[in-house]
C-alpha cells in the first residue's frame, strides 16, 4: 500500500514555507513527509510513544536529515517549546481537543500549519475516524486560517488483507466497512486531506 506521498509532499511545500524556520513537528510519526526538514533550519518533533521516535529518527538518518531533527518524547499539551512554525502532521484530529491544541500551538509559534484529513474524505470513513476529523476542523475555522487548501489522494492496496492489516488497529467500525472490498486486488480508495495556515500566535 502507498499514498502518493511524493504528491503530498510537494502540496505541503508549495503551502507552506518552512524555508530556514524552527519547526515544532507535531504527529511526525514515522517520518513518511521528513523531507521537509531540508527546508527548515531546525524540526523538533514531539511524540509521547518512544517506538514512533525511535522510527522517526531511523527514517531521518537513512534521508540524511540527523542534523536536522531533534526527536523528542513528551506530551505537546505540556511540553515548553518555541519555533517559528507549529506544524501538525495528520494528527489534529487524534487530540483530545483540537481546539486547545491549536490555542496551545499558538503560543509557541506565530504560524500553525494544520495538515489532516478533510471533512469529507471516504479514507477518514473507512477508519471511521470522520467525526474527530470534522471536530477538528470546526477548530480550525475557529481559529480564522488566513489560507485552506484541499486536495484529493488515493490510497493504493495491492489486497483486501493489505487494506486490513492497515486498519486493523482501528476496531470493530472500521473492519466492517472494508467488508465491501473483500476479495478485490489492486484495488484504491479516495482520501481527501487539507492544509490550513492560521497566523497570530507569539
Amino acid at each position: 500500500m502507498a499514498a502518493a506521498i511524493h504528491s503530498i509532499l510537494k502540496n505541503i511545500l508549495e503551502f507552506a514555507d518552512f524555508t530556514d524556520k524552527a519547526v515544532i513537528a507535531v504527529g511526525a510519526g514515522g517520518g513518511q513527509f521528513a523531507e521537509y526538514g531540508r527546508k527548515a533550519r531546525r524540526v523538533i518533533a514531539i511524540d509521547f510513544n518512544p517506538e514512533v521516535m525511535a522510527a522517526l529518527q531511523e527514517k531521518v538518518a537513512g534521508i540524511g536529515l540527523a542534523d536536522r531533527y531533534e526527536c523528542l518524547v513528551g506530551d505537546f499539551a505540556t511540553c515548553a517549546l518555541a519555533a517559528d512554525m507549529v506544524f501538525f502532521e495528520f494528527c489534529l484530529h487524534e487530540m483530545a481537543d483540537p481546539l486547545q491544541a491549536l490555542a496551545r500551538a499558538k503560543c509557541m509559534a506565530p504560524q500553525v500549519v494544520v495538515f489532516d484529513h478533510s471533512p469529507d474524505s471516504p479514507w477518514a470513513y473507512i477508519t471511521a475516524e470522520e467525526t474527530k476529523v470534522k471536530n477538528a476542523w470546526q477548530a480550525i475555522w475557529i481559529q480564522k486560517p488566513d489560507r485552506v487548501q484541499h486536495f484529493q489522494s488515493l490510497q493504493r492496496f495491492a489486497t483486501f488483507a493489505e487494506l486490513e492489516a492497515k486498519i486493523v488497529s482501528q476496531g470493530e467500525v472500521s473492519l466492517r466497512r472494508i467488508e465491501p472490498y473483500r476479495g478485490q486486488m489492486n484495488f484504491t480508495i479516495p482520501m481527501s486531506y487539507g492544509l490550513a495556515s492560521i497566523w497570530g500566535g507569539k
